[in-house]
């Protein structure tokens, strides 16, 4: 187990497919500090924003003074403000196929800049700090308003009987109310 510290500086550009808040690249890198020991140095190959917030990423590096090549996976949640990271040395490394795993969490370091910190790890790491940079924004921005704010403003604007009823029952209606003849059936 000759690893203990990683740095990981993506430097390739990414594309982010999915990405719910408009970000179509992105050239997220990112530095760690684990065991204070050993650096690794990594390029993102591959992220993408899921529809709950999330950032998957993967990557691949060297560590050119052990002759170490590695994958590395992951996750970023800056909804939930925690990641999950797993490295495994690739066959030709000094340590083949070792794996470590650390999870963590997350705290805004300024645009794009998510500071890290391990609370529980695998493999021989036991501690970690660094920075996650150039991240995009994927958190899933909130709706405007709810059906609840809808049916109520309904009443409030005197509707009753069956018109308040269909407005109750028609999910696809938030926000302020609004009156109409046609509202949408299907969100």
């Amino acid at each position: 187990m000759r690893s203990s510290r990683l740095a990981i500086a993506g430097a390739a550009a990414v594309m982010l497919a999915g990405a719910t808040s408009g970000v179509a690249f992105a050239d997220i890198g990112a530095t760690a500090t684990y065991n204070g020991a050993y650096a690794h140095v990594y390029a993102m190959t591959s992220a993408s924003c899921g529809v709950d917030g999330t950032i998957t990423f993967g990557g691949t590096g060297t560590d050119a003074a052990d002759g170490v090549t590695e994958t590395i996976s992951g996750v970023l949640n800056t909804t939930a403000a925690t990641f999950t990271l797993e490295g495994t040395y690739d066959a030709s490394s000094a340590n083949p196929g070792y794996t470590y795993n650390a999870t963590g969490t997350l705290a805004a370091g300024g645009t794009g800049v998510w500071n890290l910190t391990v609370t529980s790890a695998t493999g021989g790491v036991t501690s970690g700090t660094g920075s996650f940079t150039r991240v995009p924004n994927c958190q899933v921005l909130p709706v405007a308003g709810n059906h609840g704010q809808f049916v109520s403003g309904a009443t409030k604007a005197g509707v009753k009987g069956q018109a308040l009823s269909a407005i109750a029952r028609n999910g696809c209606l938030i926000g302020d109310y609004y009156a109409s003849t046609l509202y949408p059936t299907s969100c």
